[in-house]
């Protein structure tokens, strides 16, 4: 129910932002078709049932949204919430035809990089980096010859679709135990959980201006000041280990697909495109994946980092363009045209 309250609220403020935007001279109106990135499951049946599931939360979202629309300011009766959404889940009918295709996340993430190529035929191994979990798909692009003003053929190789539960929150936590343990916080007592739960409250502020910077300096909730400096705590033990986490996430997702596959990456002239998107791709160990040379299975791959921001982007502001990473799922779903992707 709760999902279903939060995608209402999404719903509203979306339609009601796009409702006024003009193509051609009309109005878009509340009814836009609109679509859902999910992650890119191997398992046929696991995405059917998500996709089906999002199609029907989707829809009703639509009717909880008119239905609340421009009172959320301030709150709504937590009872009138609840029996709206009873009623919902007994309608016999259900605005379906604006909810269009579910978008696997990877394939949303490559649109805008992959229409933009012009090769004959490309590699790009996506890693959309997010708060919980770092997620790597491989995919192959072809363009028919003589037709390069075509939209490409996407190929997902669905072997290399693979999830690692390690990403953003797991360098947070680790840079709270680092501050802790620094200052020589003693957490059996009551003050030194009082300082951890703070500083957790405060944790994804303060590791942006680390890695932004390049130092910190903070003050603990009993007074406390100190520094730290990214070289110092890329140093420590937890976050090496965390970095050959993720280098071995990235391998094992090459590991898993057809020898062909790794022989054609291997060969003179062919380089794989590293796309890294998602709101901690800017970490250091992240930006390591789209450089240099990695073995796998006897093949040495070249990987080169690229721009995941499509062409059209130039023309946007820089807040826009700055935050592209963690828009990118959002943005390339929404576009005009998807490529084609086949498994």
């Amino acid at each position: 129910d709760m999902i279903r309250i939060f995608l209402a609220y999404l719903t509203d403020m979306a339609v009601t932002a796009l409702g006024k935007h003009e193509v051609g001279g009309k109005e878009v109106g509340r009814y836009a078709k609109r679509r859902f990135a999910r992650p890119c499951w191997p398992d046929a049946a696991q995405a059917k049932w998500a996709d089906n599931l999002m199609r029907s939360m989707l829809a009703e979202s639509q009717i909880l949204a008119d239905t609340f629309s421009g009172r959320w300011t301030g709150g709504v009766a937590i009872a009138e919430l609840k029996t709206a959404v009873e009623q919902i889940k007994v309608l016999g009918k259900r605005p379906d035809y604006l909810i269009d295709i579910g978008v696997p996340e990877p394939v949303a993430v490559a649109a805008g990089v992959i229409e933009d190529r012009q090769n004959l035929r490309d590699a790009f191994m996506v890693v959309d980096v997010g708060a919980g979990t770092t997620d790597f798909g491989l995919f192959v692009s072809t363009r028919m010859p003589g037709n390069k003003d075509d939209a490409p053929r996407v190929f997902q190789i669905p072997a290399s679709i693979q999830g690692l539960m390690q990403a953003g929150d797991k360098v947070d936590s680790m840079l709270r135990v680092f501050i802790a343990r620094k200052e020589c916080v003693d957490t059996t007592d009551n003050s030194g959980r009082m300082i951890l739960d703070d500083l957790g409250r405060r944790i994804r502020g303060l590791k942006e201006v680390l890695f932004k910077t390049g130092k910190l300096e903070y003050a603990l909730a009993d007074g406390t000041v100190g520094h730290v400096t990214v070289d110092e705590f890329l140093a420590d033990e937890t976050m090496k280990r965390f970095g050959l986490a993720i280098n071995a996430g990235f391998k094992k997702a090459l590991q898993a697909v057809d020898d062909s596959w790794l022989h054609w990456l291997a060969m003179d002239g062919v380089r794989l495109h590293v796309v890294l998107t998602g709101g901690s791709s800017a970490l250091p160990m992240m930006k390591t994946l789209g450089q240099g040379m990695i073995e796998v299975k006897g093949f040495r791959i070249l990987r080169k980092q690229v721009d995941p921001r499509p062409a059209w982007m130039d023309d946007v502001s820089d807040e826009l363009s700055t935050v592209y990473p963690q828009l990118a799922v959002a943005i390339g779903g929404a576009a005009e045209s998807l490529p084609e992707t086949l498994t």
